[in-house]
């Protein structure tokens, strides 16, 4: 026994008046048995199958609507082992120069990832930094990481991506990077306790899209026996960069293209984990010798900006 295959088991909107069905006996002559279906049967059928598509239609965004207000659904990936360095990380989505979502993960959770969901169109950047950072006071919900006046560059690790909000659920891998670079400074110089050493830029931070911010970058260096000190910089965009070296007794500043040294040294700025930096400065009234990584400069004159 079975059905006609002119019936639709699955078509709540057809549901037959009646259905027939064949059996077999054993002379082999089929016969054909139509089974009525009450209307009561089939008119509930049809009514039960209507409610469920509603449902369905109410609790999703259609094609004919404004898919603006509809969540999105972002899956970041955390696992990567470049992220191990940080022992939390603070991610935050903007879209508009607005905050839609902001959350910590430990380093425990890394491997579990992080599904995020809201609502916004156009394109939303997804911003993942170090939260340590944090308790120095360097992250601003609506710029991203600004370096505080007078201050150098904090230990950045960040992770920065635009992503198209056109797309209803999306899958990402974060990966943060080194995005600061420490200088390494020694002077052979006599009586340089007399001198003041500043450093200069126009990088004073970075926007929420991973871009650094321009803004004006200054730091003093405590300088140690023998001779030296250490600083952080942000990446920088130009070779705008300046040394200045002003005796304390008040007398002129003599400033020192660095920024250009670096370049010609064959430093990358725009390498994913920034390189950090060893210089060395020959300092005299007369004579000025820089070594940048091996990379060496020598002029007579300095070299104002």
């Amino acid at each position: 026994m079975f059905f006609d295959k002119s019936f639709s088991l699955f078509c709540p909107f057809a549901v037959p008046a009646a259905f027939k069905f064949r059996a077999r006996n054993t002379a082999a002559f089929p016969l054909w048995v139509k089974v009525p279906v009450s209307s009561q049967l089939r008119n509930k059928a049809q009514v039960m199958v209507l409610f469920a598509a509603l449902m369905a239609l109410f609790a999703s965004c259609s094609i004919l609507e404004d898919r603006d207000s509809c969540p999105r659904l972002l899956h970041l990936d955390l696992s990567a082992p470049e992220n191990q360095i940080c022992d939390a990380l603070r991610v935050g989505i903007f879209s508009a120069g607005e905050k839609l979502y902001e959350g910590v993960v430990p380093r425990e959770d890394y491997h579990k990832g992080l599904d995020i969901s809201f609502s916004c169109s156009g394109s939303y950047y997804v911003n993942v930094v170090d939260e340590a950072i944090l308790s120095l006071h360097y992250v601003n919900a609506d710029s991203g990481v600004r370096i505080l006046h007078g201050g150098q560059c904090p230990q950045v690790y960040m992770y920065a991506k635009e992503l198209d909000a056109s797309v209803m659920e999306m899958r990402d891998t974060v990966s943060v990077c080194k995005n600061y670079c420490c200088v390494s400074l020694d002077f052979v110089a006599e009586d340089l306790d007399e001198y003041v050493v500043d450093i200069q830029g126009k990088v004073a931070g970075y926007g929420i899209d991973g871009m650094p911010l321009a803004g004006e970058f200054l730091y003093l260096p405590a300088i140690d026996n023998p001779y030296c000190c250490t600083f952080r910089l942000p990446r920088q965009v130009d070779a705008s960069l300046k040394l200045g070296i002003t005796p304390k007794s008040g007398g002129e500043t003599k400033y020192f293209a660095v920024g250009n040294y670096i370049l010609q040294s064959g430093y990358d700025w725009q390498k994913k984990n920034l390189d950090d930096i060893c210089m060395s400065i020959d300092y005299s009234s007369t004579l000025f010798t820089l070594s940048v990584n091996g990379w060496e400069h020598q002029e007579i004159a300095e070299i104002e900006i």
